[in-house]
């Protein structure tokens, strides 16, 4: 008894959270916070249609590479995105919610198009000194066909919309990903890595001695 009754407290704990996290992302659309951009003397207009990633059958890289299961976090999306869809209809989003599927949106630049890498300032483990580290769940995000760079969760989000408006936005991933040969699959991702190390280490000032990273 004593188990069902620690097992019903979670679910309430788990019904909870996302409700919360629910309400967070409806409030944010409609700007309830009457939040007003820099320069500007009005407030933001309210979203028209709300994007979701849809999560069915795709596991995202960040859970490969960190262990997470793949029901338990199938589920959770599954749970937020039904809570999401049901506190939305009852502020006048009815219908006007749409699930994009995200592969490709994390590796391709949001201004260009082009296939980018994801990469993060680490320290090295025998140096202690800031290095870069190239990786498919990394924080930062470069572009070394047009110089873009961004917050990674940003460039993402931005492809997120560019995808809805344009479904074949993420072209340059889908050829890269459906390439046959693995050696030139790898090439292609190592090539990229050679043309951008040297401009990040430029950028974030890793090749002045003394000089620490400002991340």
């Amino acid at each position: 008894q004593s188990h069902i009754e620690l097992q019903n407290h979670i679910t309430h704990m788990g019904v909870d959270r996302f409700k919360k996290a629910a309400r967070s992302i409806v409030n944010f659309a409609l700007n309830v916070e009457r939040k007003i951009a820099r320069g500007d003397d009005q407030p933001l207009p309210r979203a028209d249609i709300i994007l979701v990633e849809r999560m069915e059958g795709f596991v995202p890289d960040a859970e490969r590479e960190r262990g997470i299961n793949r029901a338990l976090a199938a589920w959770n999306r599954g749970q937020l995105v039904e809570r999401l869809k049901q506190l939305a209809e009852d502020y006048g989003f009815k219908g006007r919610i749409f699930e994009i599927h995200p592969e490709g949106t994390s590796q391709v630049c949001s201004r260009c198009g082009e296939l980018g890498r994801r990469y993060s300032i680490v320290r090295d483990e025998t140096t202690r000194r800031p290095q870069i580290q190239f990786g498919w769940v990394e924080k930062l995000f470069a572009c070394a066909a047009c110089g873009y760079r961004a917050n990674a969760d940003h460039n993402a989000s931005v492809n997120l919309h560019r995808k809805f408006l344009s479904p074949d936005w993420t072209n340059s991933f889908f050829q890269w990903s459906t390439m046959k040969d693995r050696r030139a699959k790898e090439t292609r991702i190592h090539e990229l890595d050679d043309k951008l190390l040297p401009a990040l280490m430029r950028e974030h000032r890793l090749t002045e001695l003394g000089v620490d990273s400002p991340f």
